[in-house]
């Protein structure tokens, strides 16, 4: 027979568990909300010095450090600010301070591979001219990350 102290115990616990897992639930959802406002925060994604830099960079095209150092200051200036930006991206990706569905959803992953693209062997030319082997290394983990994520992408004519 059923007795009314059980039937409390079996309510009390459905509470408890209930409550677990609205509990979890607030906290994930938490989480979630606060990733999206630090990126916002911190890179602002869609402002205009970023928006500008991407306008002035990407039709551009150099294959050897003669033709980089052609392009006019404020070109040379834009394409620092971006690599920093996606170096920036990348140490938060490789230190999974950033979700990268997340991530993906706001940076457009043609960008972040044709820059790579772009600044590779400038990369990686000054990395041994410099004795840097870390220089701009979470821009590559985020270009390679990004490349695992979309392997047909085409960044070839991209801006």
């Amino acid at each position: 027979m059923v007795t009314v102290e059980t039937i409390s115990i079996v309510f009390t616990g459905l509470s408890i568990s209930l409550a677990a897992f609205y509990y979890i639930s607030t906290l994930r959802n938490a989480e979630k909300t606060r990733q999206r406002e630090q990126i916002y925060l911190r890179f602002q994604s869609f402002d205009m010095p970023y928006m500008r830099a991407l306008a002035d960079v990407m039709p551009k095209d150099w294959t050897n450090l003669e033709e980089y150092t052609s392009l006019d200051p404020e070109t040379r200036a834009n394409h620092s600010f971006l690599l920093t930006r996606y170096q920036n991206i990348g140490l938060m990706l490789k230190e999974k301070m950033m979700d990268p569905d997340l991530l993906f959803q706001i940076f457009n992953p043609q960008f972040i591979m044709r820059l790579w693209e772009k600044s590779e062997n400038g990369i990686k030319g000054n990395r041994e001219t410099n004795n840097y082997p870390t220089y701009m290394d979470a821009f590559e983990y985020l270009y390679n990350e990004t490349k695992k994520r979309y392997p047909d992408i085409i960044t070839r004519g991209v801006m």
